[in-house]
């Protein structure tokens, strides 16, 4: 079925990394939840033929696009677990920002936890997690009153990059549930790179995931 096709961006025998649209989410959260990530890179290696295990690495949020790696074996998958907890996976994610960004670049560090009064949200809290995001501006839009920032996170919290850029007060753009403007139908965030040195061949790779929205999201780069 359509609904199945997933952009694969790179394979090989041992990894994949596939280009994830909005609304969907990257791994079944009920039983009857086919329309997922998974689900759609099980149906491809199904149609070309590859009887092998696949395991996401990482996720995305359900409206959150871009880059997710997936390992084919139990190997790879275990020396990329090990890879993701030592920071040896590099991700860079594209947001678009409400108002204008004063620094050229820098980081947010404030620690994440739990909204006690809301379920599926996270705040900044003294009691949270360590989290810490790196960023620099690409581009500023005055006219739209919006920043166009690139982030690589020094941990991987729910919804980090969202949280901490609506407590510096700069919420992405379209991100209701954290006080941005509904300008959007998602919040404006896209996991665009991905680096790593391969498990097995110790080859180089970099994977740039291209913008899926429709009508686009993000300005022409």
């Amino acid at each position: 079925t359509k609904q199945c096709e997933i952009e694969i961006k790179y394979e090989d025998d041992h990894i994949l990394i596939a280009n994830k649209p909005a609304q969907m989410d990257t791994h079944p959260s009920q039983e009857h939840d086919h329309k997922t990530l998974i689900n759609g890179v099980a149906y491809y290696l199904q149609q070309t033929g590859q009887n092998c295990m696949i395991k996401h690495i990482h996720r995305l949020d359900k409206d959150t696009t871009g880059a997710v790696l997936f390992a084919k074996n139990r190997l790879s998958g275990s020396m990329l677990d090990k890879m993701l907890e030592e920071r040896k996976i590099k991700r860079t994610y594209y947001a678009l920002v409400e108002g204008i960004m004063k620094l050229n670049q820098g980081t947010i560090q404030e620690k994440i936890g739990r909204d006690r009064h809301h379920a599926t949200r996270r705040r900044v809290s003294p009691t949270g997690q360590t989290a810490r995001t790196n960023y620099q501006v690409l581009q500023r839009y005055p006219d739209q009153n919006r920043t166009l920032v690139s982030c690589t996170l020094e941990s991987g919290r729910t919804h980090q990059i969202r949280v901490h850029f609506s407590h510096i007060h700069h919420p992405l753009a379209g991100d209701t549930l954290y006080g941005g403007k509904r300008t959007f139908p998602r919040q404006a965030l896209h996991a665009r790179k991905i680096e790593l040195i391969h498990p097995i061949t110790e080859e180089k790779i970099v994977c740039i995931a291209p913008f899926l929205d429709k009508p686009a999201i993000f300005p022409h780069i």
